[in-house]
């Protein structure tokens, strides 16, 4: 069996143990690295059209579209054409040099990073209660500017 790197385990842990949300926050960070990777490519040498960056690319928007579901809902019919838009991008710009298609791409994916952003913030607030938190920093020592905590001691 294979041994993997520490930060192998951490990523594997962290996919393992992430909700849904955080699960598309992270192929949506992923995919505007790769968008930015891929334009600064494109820049340097225009006449590399595909690359293994391209088709992670494709891989991706295709998961992030799978996401979306089969519903018939609006709102879900919208998203899902936002994604098969930025697919038939990347298509075109696999085909032709340039970046603007990349660069469609790379807008659109950022506003989505954002959005799943705030969806991400709003589950971690509603996670930790402000009461529960509010009671753990004023805890033990909390107004002579130390907290202990198990074996570690946070001095101010």
């Amino acid at each position: 069996m294979l041994s993997t790197s520490a930060n192998e385990k951490y990523l594997q842990s962290t996919v393992f143990t992430a909700s849904p949300a955080r699960l598309r926050f992270m192929l949506l960070e992923r995919a505007v690295l790769l968008v930015e990777a891929i334009h600064e490519e494109r820049r340097r040498n225009p006449e590399i059209l595909v690359n293994e960056r391209t088709i992670t690319l494709r891989d991706i928007l295709g998961e992030l579209l799978n996401g979306v579901g089969k519903s018939q809902d609006k709102l879900a019919l919208q998203v899902a054409d936002i994604y098969v838009f930025m697919i038939q991008e990347l298509t075109f710009a696999e085909r032709e040099p340039g970046l603007d298609r990349i660069k469609s791409i790379g807008m659109v994916l950022e506003i989505e990073l954002e959005t799943w952003r705030q969806v991400c913030d709003a589950q971690v607030k509603r996670a930790v209660p402000a009461p529960a938190m509010n009671s753990i920093l004023s805890g033990p020592g909390a107004n002579d500017g130390t907290y202990v905590s198990g074996s570690l001691n946070f001095t101010a």
